[in-house]
């Protein structure tokens, strides 16, 4: 296998890893309604968040952190309606009102 073969194999295996962390989280609802005592319950759902988040931060190192950062950043709900600016406008009043006086 060539080294970009198996760097794309990383990177797949790696965020494989990350999007089944976060199809897991879900499950963690139902650990309430499972018929064990509430010490099981307990060890249940810390077990999974601790798989959780193995799963995530695993899939990130074999992702690479690009991959990775821009996972996450695709995740967080407060950028989900934001509107993407143009990195060439400024936010500022346009300059040119401040020089005419």
């Amino acid at each position: 296998m060539s080294a970009t073969g198996s760097l794309k194999t990383k990177l797949k295996i790696g965020i494989g890893a990350m999007i089944l962390s976060l199809a897991m989280w879900p499950a963690l609802l139902a650990i309430p309604f499972l018929p064990l005592t509430i010490r099981q319950r307990t060890v249940v759902g810390t077990a999974a968040i601790v798989v959780i988040e193995v799963l995530f931060w695993g899939g990130a190192l074999l992702a690479g952190k690009e991959a990775a950062n821009r996972y996450k950043d695709k995740l967080n709900p407060s950028r989900w309606l934001r509107k993407r600016r143009d990195p060439d406008v400024s936010d500022s009043p346009d300059s040119s009102d401040s020089e005419e006086k």
